[in-house]
């Protein structure tokens, strides 16, 4: 009698679940947008970057950050204080020129790590873009 129950529950429930949309969960993907106009300080030793993450709520960053090449020089490692929103949040970030070295006028490349967790799920994105910098 207890299989009779069981089956006819199933073959009530078994439908219903096939006609949910598969919209209702919430999107678990990482997105940056990256300005391709980075502003140089008057004497080329840093840039203004600017950047829009969106992300989960909810997980925990357990890595963030960026670096600029031009020329065949890279810059160090530059933190993003990502604090994930599903609609994104914008960034405004300096990057040095290493020691001793200028930023010029022209083509460069950013890239950058971004990795996630929450509940042992891990989430992670490379963002990478063209930028083109100019002085003020």
């Amino acid at each position: 009698m207890k299989r009779f129950w069981l089956t006819l529950l199933l073959a009530a429930v078994l439908p219903l679940l096939a006609v949910m949309p598969a919209s209702a969960a919430p999107t678990q993907a990482i997105t940056v947008s990256v300005e391709s106009i980075a502003v140089a300080s008057a004497d080329g030793t840093s840039l203004t970057v600017r950047l829009t993450v969106s992300c989960p709520a909810n997980y925990t960053v357990l890595e963030a950050f960026l670096y600029v090449v031009q020329g065949g020089q890279q810059s160090n490692f530059v933190g993003i204080p990502l604090s994930c929103r599903p609609h994104g949040r914008q960034y405004t970030l300096t990057v040095p020129a290493l020691g001793g070295l200028t930023w010029s006028a022209g083509e460069a490349s950013l890239s950058g790590y971004i990795l996630l967790e929450r509940k042992s799920t891990t989430l992670s994105a490379s963002p990478a873009a063209s930028l083109q910098i100019v002085f003020p």
